[in-house]
């Protein structure tokens, strides 16, 4: 499970040393509720949503950071998983 920062340019946001790592699901046999995983993850953007003082180093001063889950992206086999659909 992976993370983009979608503050950086199109062009290095998917770079490896941008891209924040929330999780690795289990194999090879997948687990029964796939999208379990993702409650922390959930229940950290509905806080977050809302806003957390957070300080710039760079800047030396404190802002407002938010953060949204904007979508989900995955092979057929795992969005299927996610949305608890069956078929394709």
């Amino acid at each position: 499970i992976l993370i983009q920062i979608y503050n950086l340019p199109p062009t290095i946001r998917t770079h490896q040393e941008n891209l924040i790592c929330l999780g690795v699901i289990p194999g090879p046999k997948s687990p029964k509720d796939i999208a379990s995983f993702l409650v922390p993850f959930k229940n950290e953007c509905a806080g977050l949503a809302n806003g957390a003082l957070t300080f710039d180093s760079l800047a030396r001063e404190m802002f407002w950071l938010r953060a949204y889950n904007i979508f989900k992206l995955g092979d057929i086999l795992a969005i299927e998983k996610l949305l608890e659909i069956r078929g394709h």
